[in-house]
């Protein structure tokens, strides 16, 4: 079936997130009082604390927004691509895979979570996100994948209509 979706869904911040953005907050407090108490004690140095403050507000602003991660799903033709988006701007394509080459497909919730080996290519939400999926299948760049990602509906539509025979007859049963 041929079609075309894609679906964007924010990644939930983690506990290591969420302390990489308070110690960035906290060391650049801290640059910032260091360059206060330069400037009162050295005069001649106000000028140039300006421009150390400005480059350090930027630099925060900078590390801050990569903490900030999206992925994107584009389903086209029986392929799906996922592409990792930071701060709203940086792209990076992770992978593109056929879907009719998945060895297995099922909610995240019904599988193993074992990967057995493969490699894990965690794309959703967040791990405890009950709209969860997972699929197995072989790439040719990072061998055996273990995809848990977070499809929308329209997603799951395309996905289940290029899926194997045997893999869409699972699907209907579970659906069903």
């Amino acid at each position: 079936m041929e079609g075309f979706t894609e679906c964007l869904v924010q990644r939930s911040p983690t506990t290591q997130d969420r302390l990489k953005r308070y110690l960035l907050m906290a060391a650049s407090a801290v640059v910032v009082v260091i360059l206060a108490m330069a400037t009162f004690y050295f005069p001649f140095f106000a000028a140039f604390s300006v421009v150390i403050l400005a480059g350090v507000i930027y630099a925060c602003y900078l590390l801050l927004s990569r903490l900030y991660v999206e992925y994107e799903y584009i389903i086209t033709g029986g392929e799906i691509d996922v592409d990792k988006i930071t701060g709203r701007s940086k792209r990076k394509r992770l992978l593109t895979a056929d879907i009719r080459t998945f060895e297995s497909f099922q909610p995240y919730a019904d599988s193993d979570k074992s990967a057995g080996g493969a490699t894990v290519v965690e794309v959703c939400t967040s791990l405890d996100d009950p709209d969860n999926y997972c699929a197995t299948f072989r790439h040719e760049r990072l061998g055996d994948v273990y995809l848990i990602f977070t499809p929308n509906q329209a997603c799951l539509e395309l996905i289940a209509a290029s899926l194997p025979a045997q893999l869409r007859a699972k699907a209907a049963v579970q659906n069903g």
